[in-house]
């Protein structure tokens, strides 16, 4: 750790020291737990509290019942690491400067876990991608970080088991633990749910999805017949039953351990999947809604019930929010807004956010402002304007108008593709990228 580094979290401690006006017992018994629950490639339509009409998720769906449900959350990018990224620094990919998978945060960057640590917090997180977001810097603040080990994808059983272990260990601090599935990400698996409901499909998808089998969705191996896409929809639902199954484990653990009532569960993912609409399939270089708009659910003490929240929000957001629920300050500087009013019920404002791709992806350069429901576009093909109330399909984008709106909106898109980010981002080694090309994420 560089000593500069040392000096602003020692800083940071000793500001939450000066500034408490309760004993550190006090603060320790009100504050509450916070579990982040990010589950990899989960898109929000797929679940029955956002509206799905097949049952994929019993257990998130009444889980909604009883929380603040934000309907209009998204992500900045559809690629994982620089997803997470901006969940504990509250930048934008441009901001923090990973826009891509295979690279790592600097260490300059106070993240998430490392306020909460000065803030008198146990930390922890089990992933299911140490390598990738481990070894991408996101191991930052973690004081039992998670092992970066070989280059595997860790089954969200297993991360259940070290999890609920963590969880049932005494302490004497409120905790801040992240839990990161991988189960709706591909490959996909023939699950009960998926074998229960192909029927009499004899495709090239009844016996399931590897990754690159995935990817050849519109090609000879992989017709886009609608028997295929059906099938692919099916094989997806399954792995969002599984990931079902598994937050529903541990919040029963949290209850078994008495932890429950006092922890906030935040429950969202880094981003969706497009599988197969406008003809294609993934995430990482497109801005689609299949692929920017995500779940999440926050419940716990203090959190208003069966509160639904239309207006937008932003995965940057969280950063802010899990600060301020922790009682700490966010530090200047932050591109996302707290969301903690909402969470008591109070109206909130329709905010604007940005959206971009993977740079090393096709569409590299495409950049999105999205504003409610309106949402501008703005690509190596041009701009085109979206109203995702009229159109929430995406089916027929058109030029941008003249609106005060509208113009701000370009302005917007034109100033953000400006920004260059603010450092050179280190590249992973060969073995890391090597392992990132089987999962889909590089060419």
């Amino acid at each position: 750790m560089r000593p500069t580094r040392l000096l602003s979290i020692l800083v940071a401690f000793a500001v939450l020291i000066v500034t408490g006006s309760c004993s550190q017992e006090a603060v320790e018994t009100a504050r509450p737990n916070i579990l982040l629950i990010t589950i990899d490639t989960l898109r929000a339509d797929r679940l029955g509290s956002f509206g799905f009409d097949e049952e994929t998720s019993p257990f998130l769906d009444q889980l909604a019942v009883d929380s603040t449900v934000f309907e209009k959350a998204m992500t900045p990018i559809g690629t994982t690491l620089p997803a997470h990224a901006s969940i504990f620094t509250g930048l934008y990919p441009r901001d923090h400067g990973l826009r891509k998978n295979g690279l790592k945060l600097d260490d300059r960057f106070l993240t998430l876990p490392e306020r909460l640590l000065a803030a008198n917090y146990s930390t922890q997180a089990v992933v299911s991608k140490p390598s990738l977001l481990s070894r991408g810097g996101l191991v930052q603040g973690f004081r039992f970080p998670p092992n970066p080990g070989k280059f595997r994808t860790v089954p969200g059983p297993s991360i259940n088991t070290v999890a609920k272990k963590w969880l049932s260990s005494p302490r004497k601090k409120p905790f801040f633990l992240w839990l990161h599935y991988f189960e709706v990400h591909s490959p996909y698996r023939l699950t009960p749910y998926a074998k229960s409901r192909l029927g009499g499909y004899k495709g090239p998808l009844k016996d399931g999805a590897s990754t690159d089998l995935f990817y050849k969705f519109g090609k000879e191996e992989l017709p886009a017949t609608v028997e295929n896409r059906n099938a692919l929809h099916t094989l997806y639902g399954g792995e969002v039953a599984e990931a079902d199954n598994l937050v529903a484990d541990i919040v029963r653990s949290l209850k078994e351990t008495g932890q429950l009532d006092n922890t906030i569960l935040l429950i969202t993912s880094d981003h969706g999947q497009s599988l197969g609409e406008h003809g294609e399939v993934g995430h990482g270089g497109l801005v689609t809604e299949e692929v920017l708009r995500v779940p999440l659910i926050i419940h716990g003490p203090g959190v208003r019930k069966g509160h639904r929240v239309s207006s937008r929000v932003s995965l940057i957001d969280l950063f802010p929010t899990i600060l301020e629920l922790a009682g700490a300050e966010p530090p200047p500087g932050c591109s996302g807004r707290s969301l903690v009013s909402a969470l008591s019920g109070d109206e909130l404002a329709e905010g604007k956010y940005f959206a971009e791709t993977n740079i090393g992806k096709k569409n590299p350069d495409t950049v999105a402002v999205l504003v409610g429901n309106k949402k501008l576009v703005v690509g190596k093909d041009g701009a085109h304007f979206i109203d995702l109330e009229l159109d929430p399909q995406e089916n027929s984008p058109q030029p941008p108008g003249e609106t005060e709106l509208l113009r701000e909106m370009m302005e917007m898109a034109i100033r953000h593709k400006k920004i260059q980010p603010r450092f050179e981002a280190k590249e992973m080694g060969d073995e890391a990228r090597e392992h990132l090309r089987s999962l889909g994420y590089i060419e």
